[in-house]
């Protein structure tokens, strides 16, 4: 990893959700929620909803560790398109989701307002205002190749195309 770090000549980090679980005994955050594909953890964990504050600070703290080692490299910071399939929270699962996005969206906005050469990608708004037919396979969560191919595209000709070199992107 550290070779294709110092390599990178771009960074793009996603983000996904503010729910978390913490190992109870040593405080970080588990891989994967409990139960993940009938493994355990239900006792071992417990449930934490991060809030703006925790998830700037965490941000912040990546993009600075980048900026350490690779001051000049553009950083692209995106939200997940993807919703959460269940939540542990007592709430509806479409609110939980929408909660979690948007916080992240609202973190990703600030933390690009306040550092050079951080950039953010629109693409859950280019997966969301689209609609649910449109956007998503059957099952209403994942995105249809389509539409992942056509954001890529998107993408590198608004960041790497000759026309965007140009302007400084």
């Amino acid at each position: 990893m550290r070779v294709g770090f110092d390599a990178a000549t771009a960074f793009i980090f996603t983000f996904g959700m503010t729910e978390v679980f913490i190992n109870k005994s040593s405080g970080k955050a588990a891989a994967q929620k409990p139960l993940y594909r009938g493994g355990g953890g239900m006792q071992e964990t417990t449930l934490h909803v991060s809030g703006f504050q925790e998830n700037y600070a965490n941000v912040m703290a990546t993009v600075d560790m980048v900026r350490q080692h690779n001051p000049d490299a553009p950083i692209i910071l995106t939200v997940s398109p993807v919703a959460l399939a269940r939540t542990f929270q007592d709430m509806d699962v479409v609110t939980a989701s929408t909660e979690g996005k948007s916080v992240l969206q609202a973190v990703l906005g600030q933390v690009c307002r306040e550092r050079d050469n951080v950039h953010y990608l629109l693409s859950f708004e280019l997966v969301t205002y689209r609609g649910l037919a449109r956007s998503y396979r059957e099952d209403l969560r994942h995105v249809k190749k389509s539409v992942v191919e056509e954001i890529v595209e998107q993408f590198f000709n608004a960041y790497f195309s000759p026309s965007a070199s140009s302007r400084g992107n």
